[in-house]
């Protein structure tokens, strides 16, 4: 997955990153997603990271959803 951009939380330190990866199932090309990150994790984002290619483990929190953990970059 490619990181193409973010942009900062307005209410919540945080930050939303748009990525693009190969499509799958009925999608032809590549198909954009929006990641939302989250204090410690969303600190490890920045400008020189645009353009590179991105890892994200997922975590399940107390209520059942998943949330994003930690990011590398490669």
């Amino acid at each position: 997955m490619k990181l193409i951009g973010y942009a900062e939380m307005q209410k919540r330190h945080g930050k939303i990153l748009f990525v693009t990866e190969k499509g799958s199932g009925n999608v032809v090309g590549d198909e954009c997603k929006k990641v939302f990150l989250f204090d410690d994790v969303a600190d490890k984002v920045n400008e020189s990271y645009i353009g590179k290619n991105l890892r994200i483990s997922y975590g399940c929190g107390y209520s059942g959803k998943a949330y994003v953990a930690d990011i590398t970059i490669n």
